[in-house]
């Protein structure tokens, strides 16, 4: 467990890292950067704060309690994490846990930067993170907390979509999972 939560922790601080690096970047370069250059960075920063909500969404999964709306604001019964990069070895600088309330609030919130950013259009096994893979990530998100007419909704949208075909039955499901099989 503590490799799950240790990678999780490592990535957030690695999505940190671009986007105030990034940050930093356009304030003073922004003029320099051509169409395309820009284009890319913002794509770049889209897909960090994508990774960021899914491992953020990840801990909450593994290290909190199930979503219940009338225990959300609890104190420390979300998770720790720390919005911008400042790396440290010294254990009384770490960030207490928030509620899972603001947890997962900061989740959704990453997932609405990464929309606002991310256009790649979806296409089966992409390397790129997708407009698609957001849809998807909300909708896990949606059933976590409980929301299960939000979760149905977008899981319907992305099949109905019939970009990616649903595994038949028990050899479909093998092809797919021990095979990377499917389409």
């Amino acid at each position: 467990f503590s490799t799950i939560y240790g990678n999780n922790q490592v990535m957030i601080g690695r999505c940190n890292f671009i986007i105030d690096g990034i940050a930093k970047i356009d304030t003073i370069e922004a003029k320099k950067f051509s169409k395309e250059d820009s284009a890319s960075i913002n794509l770049a920063v889209g897909d960090a704060y994508y990774f960021r909500a899914m491992s953020l969404f990840n801990l909450a999964q593994c290290f909190c309690a199930d979503y219940n709306e009338s225990t959300a604001s609890d104190a420390n019964s979300g998770v720790s994490y720390t919005l911008k990069y400042s790396p440290s070895s010294t254990s009384s600088t770490y960030p207490a846990r928030k509620t899972l309330k603001e947890t997962y609030a900061q989740i959704l919130s990453d997932l609405n930067e990464a929309a606002s950013r991310i256009t790649t259009k979806p296409a089966i096994s992409s390397a790129y993170i997708t407009v698609d893979c957001i849809t998807a990530l909300r909708a896990r998100i949606a059933l976590a907390m409980h929301d299960y007419k939000s979760a149905a909704t977008l899981a319907v949208a992305l099949i109905n979509k019939h970009n990616y075909d649903l595994a038949q039955g028990k050899a479909g499901l093998q092809e797919m999972w021990l095979n990377d099989g499917g389409t």
